[in-house]
């Protein structure tokens, strides 16, 4: 699917990955985190900040498709770490909904 239909898509996608990267790379090189080498720690905290990150990029990308930001990203942070995985995964599923299905604010 491209942009259009999918708006956020993008920055979604870069914290996910990002965050889980960032953070696989220094527990599978650094055997000893006692002596962990320089690079460890801001690799640990890009990861971390970048999770926390994806959990108001799936919010606002929910929205704008229509759902409920604090559902989606409350959900993703409160039943972590499968609660990313299965808001990452379900991200792909959601269809954008008609401005007719939408409740208006009262």
């Amino acid at each position: 699917m491209d942009d259009v239909s999918k708006p956020g898509r993008w920055l979604v996608d870069a914290t996910f990955w990002l965050g889980h990267i960032a953070l696989i790379v220094p527990v599978w090189l650094v055997d000893d985190f006692s002596n962990a080498p320089l690079w460890a720690l801001p690799a640990v905290l890009v990861g971390l900040i970048s999770l926390i990150v994806y959990f108001f990029a799936i919010g606002v990308f929910a929205h704008r498709m229509g759902r409920s930001a604090i559902v989606w990203g409350g959900l993703a942070c409160l039943l972590s770490p499968l609660g990313v995985w299965g808001s990452y995964l379900a991200s792909f599923f959601i269809e954008p909904r008609r401005s007719s299905q939408i409740a208006p604010l009262r």
